[in-house]
């Protein structure tokens, strides 16, 4: 993405003109960026597994560690500073707490 096309979404800050992230102030209004959304498809993909603690218990305790992958028939400009990039993988860990319902 050229410069001139993303000052319409970025002030620079006059006083720390520079291009690093603390060069950036300001952003836009709720209202503002709504006529340059547009749909691009896309692919999405999730793996994982999951081990669940205490079976036979009225507390459930999880962990589910996976990876997720995103791919995009066109670049997607996500950061001000950051190349578009057509997929995304990231990889999490959750904890899941919780209480059984009575059957």
């Amino acid at each position: 993405m050229a410069a001139d096309s993303t000052s319409k979404f970025v002030q620079l800050n006059t006083i720390l003109a520079d291009t690093t992230i603390l060069g950036l102030l300001g952003g836009p209004t709720i209202s503002q960026g709504w006529e340059d959304l547009s749909l691009v498809p896309g692919v999405y993909g999730k793996a994982a597994i999951r081990f669940d603690y205490g079976h036979y218990t009225k507390t459930v305790t999880a962990l589910e560690i996976g990876i997720s992958a995103e791919y995009y028939t066109k670049s997607i400009p996500i950061l001000y500073a950051v190349a578009p990039q057509q997929y995304f993988v990231s990889v999490y860990a959750s904890i899941i707490f919780g209480w059984r319902r009575k059957k």
